[in-house]
């Protein structure tokens, strides 16, 4: 196993043994590898929620309606007749109403906490890496080169060669030979 740059440089390269002289048949070769991305989902905790009861006090007032008595004083002429002197009291006791609440504890609502799941779609973004292959002329400088021009390759040669290696093939891709 290869590590590194060299193991790196390495890979996604076939060539077939034989190092490419005349009279053998040699397949240089690159292999183009992409990335390929599904988005999956997990389950987190997105927060917390708490039914907590709590009391508070609110002022209430009502109007109510109350008697109490009241004297007044009333002379009234009496008849002749035998009468002593001296003191005596006559004592009366006044009523009267006095207002006072009475508490009472009554259930009034029942309050639950459902939890339910609402769908949502959201836009999620990431990179994938995708490799491309070009084709790039290089000056020869061996025995056999016309100076100022390099050596020609099988696609260079011919007008109509298009590289769309970069393309997903489909009905009527590919490579115009």
């Amino acid at each position: 196993m290869t590590s590194g740059a060299a193991g790196a440089a390495g890979l996604g390269r076939e060539r077939t043994p034989e190092g490419g002289r005349p009279g053998h048949q040699q397949e240089l070769a690159l292999t183009r590898c992409e990335e390929r991305i599904s988005f999956q989902t997990e389950e987190i905790e997105t927060g917390r929620v708490r039914l907590h009861k709590y009391v508070d006090v609110v002022p209430v007032e009502e109007r109510v309606r109350l008697v109490h008595e009241e004297f007044e004083l009333e002379r009234l002429p009496v008849a002749e007749g035998v009468a002593d002197i001296g003191e005596d009291a006559v004592e009366v006791v006044l009523r009267g109403q006095e207002a006072f609440a009475v508490k009472e504890i009554h259930a009034v609502e029942r309050v639950r906490l459902n939890i339910k799941q609402v769908p949502e779609e959201r836009v999620i973004r990431d990179e994938v890496r995708r490799e491309r292959i070009e084709v790039e002329r290089l000056e020869a400088t061996g025995p056999g080169t016309v100076p100022g021009r390099g050596a020609r390759t099988g696609a260079e040669t011919r007008p109509d060669a298009v590289d769309r290696s970069d393309e997903p093939p489909g009905p009527g891709r590919g490579r115009k030979r």
